[in-house]
């Protein structure tokens, strides 16, 4: 239910994050500052776009993160964030 909210949903299969390559494919013919980035691994989904000026909010179903980040716990909450 969550594809209502995004104009488009990229993956990085096909290379391995955190190179640039991964966040490159990802953001397919966007800019880099019209993306977010979802993902549930604090390094590769969250500080890794960052380097490139992308959106990130982690998934942290688990709450386990203590840094003072944008995070969800639950993926419907994403909408919120935006």
């Amino acid at each position: 239910g969550m594809y209502e909210y995004f104009d488009d949903v990229y993956t990085g299969d096909y290379r391995l994050k955190p190179n640039y390559e991964a966040y490159d494919l990802a953001r397919g013919e966007f800019d880099f500052r019209e993306c977010v980035m979802v993902g549930d691994n604090l390094e590769k989904d969250y500080f890794g776009p960052k380097l490139y000026f992308m959106d990130a909010i982690l998934y942290d179903k688990e709450d386990r993160v203590n840094q003072n980040i944008v995070k969800v716990r639950r993926l419907e909450d994403i909408k919120n964030k935006y």
